[in-house]
């Protein structure tokens, strides 16, 4: 009495396979959004401060940083796998 419905050994890797590499792309979807909400959070810090405190240059590296979140975001949809950490 082996499995029935088609669900053998061999169909069982195969499936296995195809969670495995829906969990890594999971994984590495995941990294990139943290990365690019850190990066936004620091552009927000930064911005404010340089609100606060009046110097200019501090809202151009916020709106810089702001920008790599945002790349950080594309990445997380289009090729989260393009970047290894």
């Amino acid at each position: 009495p082996g499995p029935t419905g088609g669900e053998g050994r061999r169909e069982l890797v195969v499936r296995a396979k195809a969670a495995e590499a829906l969990r890594d792309l999971s994984i590495a979807r995941d990294d990139m959004f943290d990365f690019a909400s850190a990066a936004m959070q620091l552009a927000i810090v930064l911005a404010s401060a340089s609100v606060v405190v009046g110097i200019g240059w501090l809202a151009f590296l916020g709106a810089g940083i702001g920008a790599v979140g945002v790349g950080f975001a594309f990445l997380g949809f289009l090729a989260p796998t393009l970047l290894q950490f």
